[in-house]
């Protein structure tokens, strides 16, 4: 026989283990409730920066859309302007060259859809995933770089007189190439000695220029950052950029995802995330906008930037396939004041000869 006093321990006990439960689950329910408010938070913290962040003053948009041009791929991929001014557009399984009028030149039937590519020096450079290809004025394959490493994602490359340069996203790295296939050297980990950072690249953009003083340029996405390399040695000679959801700075994980370079040493940047191209100088000043995030449709990644000898800048929109070209607006308040100031020179030389 059950004593009564023994089943109202039991339901005390009971009782206790049920209020138990309810105090955890309506702590769960708390819990849970201040992960969705945190949640809601953040992605209205992000919705609002890229609201304040589309919005440009006029006075940085001094970049005008003269030309588009649809090179008819399915899936577009890299593009590139040449030292004479002819554009380069890769995709599918060729490569399609126009004038920056968007006349069609010719095609060059390739072996997949390239990542990247690059021309100069009487050569053609096609970056695949897992090697580059590199062509000869007439086509044949010159030289095959197959870089070592398991999770090799080769995303950019550049040519040089004597070099080609080939960033490898996968793996992290940069390597110049003799024109021979010998490695010159090697930058990627972190190297205190000479002050260089490790490349961090959390997803698959990591790009490289040569500028005209023949410096090598490279993108270090995770670090919101460009540096400058010595194409003798990849000692780091400057780097700069921060980031920041504001103009001058680059946003999200990894910007910028693509870079160019200007005749005049300027560099063109492309982010996504907050999709916009901008210029800066090569000491990292910002300067303009040429695409706001608004001249995009909705959030692209892939954006491909080059620029040619007139320092127009050609632009690959992946989403739409297109590649538009921007000229740099000449300033018509600072024309007139040159005018203003020759023209009082030359009437007070006048005066002074009468």
């Amino acid at each position: 026989m059950i004593h009564p006093t023994e089943v109202r321990a039991s339901a005390s006990g009971y009782a206790a283990a049920l209020a138990g439960v309810l105090i955890m689950v309506l702590a769960g329910c708390r819990q849970r409730q201040e992960i969705i408010e945190q949640t809601v938070r953040a992605h209205g913290e992000t919705a609002a920066a890229r609201v304040e962040s589309s919005y440009v003053p006029d006075e940085y948009l001094t970049w005008d859309m003269v030309a588009e041009i649809d090179p008819e791929f399915e899936n577009a991929t890299a593009i590139f302007v040449d030292q004479a001014d002819a554009l380069y557009v890769a995709g599918d399984h060729s490569v399609r060259v126009f004038d920056l009028e968007g006349r069609f030149v010719r095609e060059i039937s390739v072996e997949n859809t390239p990542t990247c590519i690059a021309v100069g020096y009487g050569m053609m450079a096609v970056g695949y995933r897992g090697h580059v290809t590199v062509l000869a004025a007439d086509g044949a394959s010159a030289l095959e770089i197959a870089p070592h490493g398991g999770r090799t994602w080769i995303t950019g490359v550049a040519l040089s007189s004597d070099a080609v340069y080939v960033a490898d996203a996968g793996n992290r790295k940069l390597t110049s190439y003799g024109h021979g296939g010998w490695i010159n050297w090697e930058i990627g980990s972190s190297d205190p000695e000479r002050h260089i950072p490790a490349l961090s690249v959390p997803s698959p953009h990591l790009e490289v220029a040569v500028d005209s003083g023949g410096d090598v340029w490279l993108n270090n996405p995770g670090r919101r950052s460009l540096q400058r390399h010595s194409s003798d040695d990849g000692a780091l000679l400057s780097s700069f950029g921060r980031s920041s959801n504001d103009l001058d700075g680059f946003s999200g994980c990894c910007n910028p995802t693509d870079f160019a370079l200007l005749p005049d040493g300027r560099l063109v940047t492309a982010e996504k995330g907050i999709p916009r191209v901008k210029v800066y100088s090569a000491e990292g000043e910002f300067l303009s906008v040429v695409i706001p995030p608004d001249g995009f449709s909705g959030s692209v990644e892939g954006i491909g930037v080059s620029a040619d000898s007139q320092a127009r800048i050609a632009v690959l929109d992946p989403q739409r396939g297109v590649v538009q070209i921007y000229e740099e607006r000449i300033d018509e308040d600072f024309g007139e004041d040159v005018e203003q100031q020759f023209g009082e020179q030359f009437d007070g030389q006048e005066a002074t000869n009468e």
